[in-house]
């Protein structure tokens, strides 16, 4: 009895310390069913898929990232509170730091990926997920930036695919504040300078990043390089929604 009440004791601690301990790359599942939810809400307007099937897959997709979404929240903040060490090294780590990057890019993602049903209903929470996510983004990002341009022994050059994780968020917070008409709502021209910030640190990462495969070889065919794809793939959207969708031609040619 004694050995069985050991051992449960040290399964409960492992199964703890486990949890604690769990990396922050675990967000990409979440980016990555948002992504697909939000890909659905656009099939979902076209065709066949108008009717069940896209409105049915792209609930599927935007409720189980939901709950995703803020299980991983909740064990994160956990996680900061009970197991600060492990998530100290994380951020001073010159990879893991930036994806942290993932918790703001997928809340962008999950209020852009509201069903339409629900888009008016949700408008003061979507707006509330803006204001979150944005200052997460500009809070991550001034740290990432500052070690990858202002610290000792920084180079532009240094840059890591990883880096796209940043850019990303300000072409999906254009996105999102296009999509709550916050220029109009709150007179300030948020939209346009989130999409600033995305091609400015988009340009300069990009050309880093492909001039480093030369130094870099082992990332060549690496799965994170689509990330090069994904910025100008959500800001040639955004380019398109400006001036009511009127030089959709051109950022679409251009960007794709």
């Amino acid at each position: 009895m004694a050995q069985e009440g050991m051992a449960q004791g040290t399964r409960k601690k492992v199964t703890h310390s486990t949890i604690l301990a769990l990396p922050n790359t675990a967000w990409g599942v979440v980016v990555g069913l948002g992504g697909n939810a939000i890909l659905w809400k656009g099939i979902a307007t076209h065709g066949f898929t108008r009717h069940v099937l896209g409105r049915g897959v792209q609930w599927l997709f935007f409720s189980v990232g939901g709950v995703l979404w803020i299980t991983l929240a909740l064990l994160t903040l956990a996680k900061f509170v009970t197991n600060f060490v492990f998530v100290v090294r994380e951020w001073r780590d010159p990879v893991r730091v930036y994806f942290f990057n993932m918790m703001n890019v997928s809340l962008f993602m999950y209020a852009i990926a509201v069903p339409a049903a629900l888009e008016d209903d949700w408008r003061a929470a979507r707006t509330a997920a803006f204001c979150i996510a944005s200052v997460m983004q500009i809070g991550f990002n001034l740290e990432v930036y500052r070690r990858w341009l202002f610290c000792k022994g920084a180079s532009l050059a240094s840059a890591e695919p990883q880096y796209m994780l940043s850019t990303v968020g300000w072409a999906l917070g254009c996105l999102l504040a296009q999509d709550l008409d916050l220029d109009r709502r709150w007179r300030i021209g948020v939209a346009e300078l989130m999409i600033g910030c995305a091609v400015v640190f988009y340009s300069f990462a990009a050309i880093s990043v492909i001039q480093g495969l030369a130094e870099k070889p082992h990332l060549k065919g690496e799965p994170v390089l689509f990330l090069l794809i994904a910025p100008p793939s959500v800001a040639a959207t955004c380019f398109a929604n400006f001036h009511g969708g009127r030089v959709r031609g051109g950022p679409l040619s251009v960007l794709g």
